[in-house]
């Protein structure tokens, strides 16, 4: 289904950038980003900003309520223990 993006950023001057299948934009805040049906759309934000987005979806009647992601991504982003984001866990040997 295709789906609209419009994004803020903390601070305000913040930036990040979306995927349009294999096209990538630089994406700033009130800026409207429209996703045709079928391609990727990973959104990501620049180091040190935060964002936050007003998202709009037009369910059909036959909705999906699960993420489908391209094959190489999908066992790692499910994965616990592969999470980039989370802190590392420190050692206690030396």
């Amino acid at each position: 289904m295709p789906e609209i993006y419009h994004p803020r950023f903390t601070p305000p001057g913040g930036y990040g950038h979306a995927e349009l299948g294999e096209e990538v934009v630089k994406v700033r805040a009130y800026d409207t980003t429209v996703l045709p049906t079928g391609l990727g759309h990973a959104q990501v934000t620049a180091p040190g900003y935060g964002t936050y987005y007003l998202w709009f979806i037009r369910h059909l009647p036959a909705r999906s309520t699960q993420v489908s992601l391209p094959p190489p991504h999908t066992q790692w982003t499910l994965d616990p223990a592969q999470q980039g984001w989370l802190p590392p866990a420190h050692s206690t040997s030396r």
